[in-house]
């Protein structure tokens, strides 16, 4: 992520698969700064998702989907104008720490959560 977090312009990001690899994610201070959808579909190995404060600064979608091993996300509170986070084939735990967390943040962020159970 260090590198493409530097692409001022990049306004749309679709992380799928093997594109990223490693169990620790970090979106850094001043990083994305004009990103506004962040896609990260099937990121298996992906335990942990940390948003720094000042990174995604006009981030208005975020969407996971089916990242099993994600137990951390660490910084959603940083994302001040974000307006809809999707969730798809999240565990259970997750969605309980997602829904917790919005309920202190945001009284307005649109959440969808599809799950199969």
């Amino acid at each position: 992520m260090p590198v493409l977090q530097k692409l001022h312009n990049l306004r749309s990001l679709y992380l799928n698969d093997r594109s990223y690899i490693g169990s620790s994610m970090v979106c850094s201070k001043g990083g994305f700064p004009q990103l506004l959808v962040l896609k990260m579909p099937f990121l298996f190995n992906l335990e942990e998702l940390i948003l720094e404060e000042q990174a995604l600064q006009k981030l208005v979608e975020l969407e996971i989907v089916y990242c099993d091993s994600l137990k951390v996300l660490t910084g959603l509170e940083n994302l001040k104008t974000l307006q809809q986070l999707k969730l798809t084939n999240m565990s259970k735990e997750f969605i309980a720490t997602i829904e917790e967390t919005k309920v202190r943040i945001w009284a307005n962020l649109a959440i969808l959560i599809r799950q199969p159970w």
